[in-house]
Protein backbone atom coordinates (compact mmCIF):
# COMPACT_ATOMS: atom_id res chain seq x y z
CA UNK A 1 0.00 0.00 0.00
CA UNK A 2 2.03 3.37 -0.81
CA UNK A 3 2.00 6.12 1.05
CA UNK A 4 -0.59 8.77 0.87
CA UNK A 5 0.64 12.51 -0.60
CA UNK A 6 -0.44 15.52 1.11
CA UNK A 7 -1.24 18.24 -1.42
CA UNK A 8 0.72 20.86 -1.76
CA UNK A 9 -0.04 23.96 -0.50
CA UNK A 10 0.83 27.74 -1.38
CA UNK A 11 2.18 30.41 1.17
CA UNK A 12 -0.89 32.70 2.48
CA UNK A 13 -1.23 35.99 0.54
CA UNK A 14 -0.46 38.11 3.96
CA UNK A 15 3.18 36.30 3.86
CA UNK A 16 3.67 37.34 0.74
CA UNK A 17 2.76 40.83 0.72
CA UNK A 18 4.76 41.36 3.77
CA UNK A 19 7.84 40.09 2.42
CA UNK A 20 7.53 41.87 -0.62
CA UNK A 21 6.84 45.37 1.72
CA UNK A 22 10.01 44.19 3.22
CA UNK A 23 12.14 44.18 -0.65
CA UNK A 24 11.18 47.62 -1.09
CA UNK A 25 11.61 48.72 1.89
CA UNK A 26 15.36 47.95 2.36
CA UNK A 27 15.52 48.99 -1.70
CA UNK A 28 14.16 52.41 -0.77
CA UNK A 29 16.54 52.57 2.24
CA UNK A 30 19.59 51.58 -0.01
CA UNK A 31 18.53 54.18 -3.21
CA UNK A 32 18.87 57.19 -0.42
CA UNK A 33 22.33 57.11 0.11
CA UNK A 34 23.34 55.94 -3.52
CA UNK A 35 20.98 59.64 -4.77
CA UNK A 36 22.61 62.02 -2.45
CA UNK A 37 26.22 60.62 -3.04
CA UNK A 38 25.51 61.41 -7.24
CA UNK A 39 24.10 64.69 -6.42
CA UNK A 40 27.17 65.54 -4.37
CA UNK A 41 29.25 64.30 -7.62
CA UNK A 42 26.85 67.10 -9.53
CA UNK A 43 27.67 69.69 -7.68
CA UNK A 44 31.51 69.29 -7.26
CA UNK A 45 31.00 69.66 -11.05
CA UNK A 46 29.24 72.70 -10.79
CA UNK A 47 31.97 74.07 -8.75
CA UNK A 48 34.99 73.48 -10.77
CA UNK A 49 33.03 74.50 -13.87
CA UNK A 50 35.40 77.23 -16.28
CA UNK A 51 34.25 80.77 -15.58
CA UNK A 52 32.06 82.76 -18.06
CA UNK A 53 34.44 85.38 -19.79
CA UNK A 54 33.35 88.17 -21.11
CA UNK A 55 33.85 89.62 -24.97
CA UNK A 56 34.27 93.23 -23.79
CA UNK A 57 37.80 93.90 -22.62
CA UNK A 58 38.09 96.70 -20.03
CA UNK A 59 39.24 100.25 -21.52
CA UNK A 60 43.10 101.54 -21.20
CA UNK A 61 44.03 104.44 -18.46
CA UNK A 62 44.39 107.38 -20.55
CA UNK A 63 48.13 108.80 -19.66
CA UNK A 64 47.76 112.26 -18.36
CA UNK A 65 50.84 114.55 -19.57
CA UNK A 66 52.00 117.69 -18.08
CA UNK A 67 51.38 120.59 -20.33
CA UNK A 68 54.99 122.05 -20.64
CA UNK A 69 55.75 125.66 -19.54
CA UNK A 70 55.32 128.22 -22.13
CA UNK A 71 59.01 129.42 -23.26
CA UNK A 72 58.70 133.48 -22.03
CA UNK A 73 62.25 134.27 -22.23
CA UNK A 74 62.80 137.67 -23.57
CA UNK A 75 63.93 138.22 -26.94
CA UNK A 76 67.67 139.78 -27.02
CA UNK A 77 69.80 141.76 -29.57
CA UNK A 78 71.47 139.89 -32.18
CA UNK A 79 75.28 139.57 -31.49
CA UNK A 80 77.23 140.74 -34.36
CA UNK A 81 79.18 138.73 -37.00
CA UNK A 82 81.91 137.40 -35.92
CA UNK A 83 81.22 137.40 -32.45
CA UNK A 84 83.71 134.67 -30.57
CA UNK A 85 83.15 133.48 -26.97
CA UNK A 86 86.61 131.05 -26.03
CA UNK A 87 86.70 128.79 -23.70
CA UNK A 88 90.56 127.88 -23.95
CA UNK A 89 94.06 129.96 -23.57
CA UNK A 90 95.49 127.79 -26.68
CA UNK A 91 96.42 130.34 -29.26
CA UNK A 92 94.47 130.68 -32.26
CA UNK A 93 96.58 129.52 -35.46
CA UNK A 94 95.04 128.31 -38.32
CA UNK A 95 92.20 130.28 -40.29
CA UNK A 96 88.79 128.67 -40.65
CA UNK A 97 86.57 130.70 -42.61
CA UNK A 98 82.16 130.50 -42.16
CA UNK A 99 79.63 131.71 -45.05
CA UNK A 100 76.35 131.39 -44.59
CA UNK A 101 73.25 132.37 -46.91
CA UNK A 102 69.96 134.29 -45.52
CA UNK A 103 67.42 133.04 -43.85
CA UNK A 104 68.94 132.31 -40.62
CA UNK A 105 71.23 132.93 -37.70
CA UNK A 106 73.77 130.62 -36.75
CA UNK A 107 76.10 129.60 -33.87
CA UNK A 108 79.34 127.44 -34.58
CA UNK A 109 80.42 125.15 -31.87
CA UNK A 110 84.07 123.76 -31.88
CA UNK A 111 85.03 121.25 -29.69
CA UNK A 112 87.59 118.94 -29.12
CA UNK A 113 87.15 116.00 -30.69
CA UNK A 114 88.71 113.50 -27.91
CA UNK A 115 87.15 115.47 -24.95
CA UNK A 116 84.10 117.23 -26.63
CA UNK A 117 85.22 120.17 -24.68
CA UNK A 118 84.37 123.31 -25.74
CA UNK A 119 87.34 125.18 -27.60
CA UNK A 120 85.14 128.39 -28.97
CA UNK A 121 81.67 130.11 -30.68
CA UNK A 122 81.50 131.68 -33.07
CA UNK A 123 78.44 133.47 -34.35
CA UNK A 124 77.24 134.00 -37.85
CA UNK A 125 74.41 136.20 -38.97
CA UNK A 126 72.54 135.08 -41.77
CA UNK A 127 74.08 135.67 -45.62
CA UNK A 128 77.09 136.93 -44.39
CA UNK A 129 80.63 135.77 -43.80
CA UNK A 130 83.29 135.93 -41.42
CA UNK A 131 86.94 134.46 -40.79
CA UNK A 132 88.45 133.46 -37.79
CA UNK A 133 91.92 131.68 -36.34
CA UNK A 134 91.77 128.98 -34.02
CA UNK A 135 93.58 126.81 -32.18
CA UNK A 136 95.64 123.67 -33.41
CA UNK A 137 93.79 120.03 -33.19
CA UNK A 138 91.21 117.97 -34.03
CA UNK A 139 88.11 119.41 -33.62
CA UNK A 140 84.34 118.66 -33.61
CA UNK A 141 81.78 121.45 -34.97
CA UNK A 142 78.34 121.66 -34.17
CA UNK A 143 75.97 124.76 -35.12
CA UNK A 144 72.72 125.88 -34.00
CA UNK A 145 70.25 128.06 -36.35
CA UNK A 146 67.13 130.05 -36.44
CA UNK A 147 65.88 133.34 -36.80
CA UNK A 148 65.19 134.95 -32.66
CA UNK A 149 67.92 135.06 -30.60
CA UNK A 150 67.27 134.56 -27.00
CA UNK A 151 70.84 134.50 -25.40
CA UNK A 152 73.95 131.83 -25.02
CA UNK A 153 71.24 130.42 -22.77
CA UNK A 154 68.45 129.87 -24.91
CA UNK A 155 70.50 130.11 -28.69
CA UNK A 156 66.84 130.84 -30.54
CA UNK A 157 64.19 129.37 -28.41
CA UNK A 158 62.36 126.25 -28.57
CA UNK A 159 62.69 126.52 -32.90
CA UNK A 160 66.39 125.91 -32.74
CA UNK A 161 67.73 123.75 -35.39
CA UNK A 162 71.10 121.82 -34.05
CA UNK A 163 72.97 119.51 -36.38
CA UNK A 164 76.93 118.19 -36.43
CA UNK A 165 79.61 117.69 -39.36
CA UNK A 166 79.55 113.97 -40.03
CA UNK A 167 83.88 114.52 -40.19
CA UNK A 168 85.93 115.76 -37.80
CA UNK A 169 88.27 118.80 -38.69
CA UNK A 170 91.82 118.98 -37.66
CA UNK A 171 93.57 121.83 -37.91
CA UNK A 172 97.47 121.75 -38.07
CA UNK A 173 100.54 123.58 -38.78
CA UNK A 174 102.48 122.59 -42.47
CA UNK A 175 105.30 123.78 -43.29
CA UNK A 176 105.94 127.53 -42.50
CA UNK A 177 101.90 127.60 -42.69
CA UNK A 178 98.61 126.30 -40.79
CA UNK A 179 96.35 124.46 -42.87
CA UNK A 180 93.08 125.18 -42.42
CA UNK A 181 89.04 124.96 -43.71
CA UNK A 182 86.97 126.97 -45.31
CA UNK A 183 82.57 125.56 -44.43
CA UNK A 184 79.41 126.72 -45.95
CA UNK A 185 76.42 126.61 -44.23
CA UNK A 186 72.68 126.59 -46.05
CA UNK A 187 69.36 126.84 -44.71
CA UNK A 188 68.75 124.24 -46.90
CA UNK A 189 70.55 120.85 -47.18
CA UNK A 190 72.92 121.93 -50.54
CA UNK A 191 75.91 123.52 -48.58
CA UNK A 192 79.44 121.74 -48.79
CA UNK A 193 79.48 120.43 -45.02
CA UNK A 194 77.87 117.21 -44.49
CA UNK A 195 75.95 117.09 -41.45
CA UNK A 196 73.67 115.37 -39.23
CA UNK A 197 70.73 116.46 -36.93
CA UNK A 198 70.90 116.21 -33.42
CA UNK A 199 69.05 116.99 -29.96
CA UNK A 200 69.56 120.16 -27.54
CA UNK A 201 71.15 118.09 -25.36
CA UNK A 202 73.82 116.84 -27.72
CA UNK A 203 74.82 120.17 -28.84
Amino acid sequence: MNPRQSPKTSPPFGLLLFGFLRILIALMIFAIPVFVLIDSFKSDDKEISPPIHSNTSPRPTPIVRPTPLPFNQPIQPIPPNGEVVKYTRAPSLAPFQIKSSPGSNYLIKISDFDTSQPVMTIFVRGGEHFTVKVPLGQFTIKYASGDTWYGYNYFFGPETVYNKANSSFTFARESDAYSGYTITLYKVRNGNLKTQAISAHDF
